[in-house]
């Protein structure tokens, strides 16, 4: 367990299409950040708490399950909306994980956590 850590979402893309037809207000990301929410299982978040929410998305380049470009728009999407994202591709990685991936998932993760909280 992560001590001073208070919510953690760790998740994947799965197959599938994902397409959303964007709008120059961002109103289509906003529907697909409430459609996530609502397949999570989680309440939607209106306002700042949701932009403040660090995110990292990661990637590889040889995936064909799932198409880097779906992740790409994904970033895309969350920062146009005001998100907070981090978006990482590695190359030559397949739909699967690997050191430098994790590695730099465990870095992420220890900027988020207050050393004071941590004790």
């Amino acid at each position: 367990m992560l001590s001073g850590v208070r919510n953690v979402v760790l998740g994947g893309e799965g197959e599938g299409d994902g397409a959303v037809e964007e709008n120059e207000d961002g109103s289509a990301c906003r529907r697909a950040v409430r459609a996530l929410c609502w397949e999570l299982g989680v309440p939607v978040v209106q306002g700042d708490a949701f932009l403040q929410t660090p995110v990292l998305l990661t990637h590889g380049t040889d995936d064909d399950t799932v198409d880097i470009g779906l992740g790409r728009r994904a970033a895309d999407c969350l920062r146009k909306i005001g998100g907070n994202v981090i978006w990482k591709e590695y190359e030559g990685l397949d739909h699967w994980m690997r050191g430098d991936e994790l590695s730099d998932i465990a870095k992420w993760v220890d900027t988020l956590v207050d050393p004071a909280e941590a004790g």
